[in-house]
């Protein structure tokens, strides 16, 4: 397995689902996590039925103020269902890449134009195509992470770290968090790298809020290192050089 310089674990946690309904439990989480000394990552999506970024200035306002307070934004997508198929799996499994290319674009230029400019793709549901993953890199974006690993987009290094969820298909019930709490005690020791992500519409939850923030204190007090996304990929860049 390889390791930083630090040899230290490291930690990577992400909040998705953020819009005007969510963004109180975004915000709790966010500064519960903060008070932990975890800044959690943002997935953004531009859009989705019936509702659109740009016009939510609730969502808008917490997402700035995060980037501000140096969270990092991650590229979630248009929030489009793939036609014909349902959302089970997130807008861009199985999608060609053509398609894939254009929603990308898409959602980078609505981003942009919203000042935001995500380098880390974070596919919706955690996701996506192997034509998706190289459409994203064809964007010269830096990291892709889905629900399996977190790939180098510029060298094609793949780092095999799956991601625990709390939502975004992964589910939330009391038994799943209970085997999220058991496959994290499981990892921490072998000193493996986690991933933690938490839909905001579940961090609304307070048995789930609790039982995330548990396992966050529990893994820093194991040593673990808090983490973004690009930091991760582009100090095992270095590692390698």
């Amino acid at each position: 397995m390889t390791r930083h310089a630090s040899d230290h674990p490291q930690l990577m946690l992400t909040l998705t689902g953020i819009h005007r309904d969510t963004v109180p439990a975004a915000e709790e989480m966010r500064d519960a996590l903060r008070e932990l000394g975890i800044q959690a990552g943002l997935v953004v999506t531009a859009q989705a039925p019936e509702w659109k970024l740009q016009a939510d200035e609730a969502a808008l306002e917490f997402i700035h103020e995060s980037r501000e307070q140096k969270h990092e934004i991650l590229l979630g997508g248009m929030g489009l269902s793939r036609a014909g198929a349902p959302d089970t799996h997130g807008e861009f499994h199985r999608l060609g890449k053509h398609e894939a290319q254009l929603r990308i674009t898409a959602a980078r230029r609505q981003l942009s134009a919203l000042g935001l400019e995500p380098q880390v793709f974070a596919p919706n549901k955690w996701m996506a195509s192997e034509e998706t993953m190289d459409a994203a890199r064809n964007q010269g974006l830096d990291a892709a992470a889905d629900a399996y690993g977190i790939r180098d987009l510029r060298t094609g290094e793949r780092h095999h770290v799956r991601v625990l969820a709390f939502g975004d298909g992964f589910g939330a019930a009391r038994w799943w968090r209970r085997n999220v709490s058991t496959a994290v005690d499981r990892m921490a020791r072998r000193g493996a790298d986690i991933r933690l992500s938490i839909n905001a519409n579940k961090a609304d939850k307070g048995n789930t809020t609790k039982d995330l923030l548990r396992i966050a204190d529990r893994l820093l007090h194991q040593g673990y290192q808090p983490q973004p996304y690009n930091n991760y990929v582009a100090q095992h860049r270095v590692a390698v050089a």
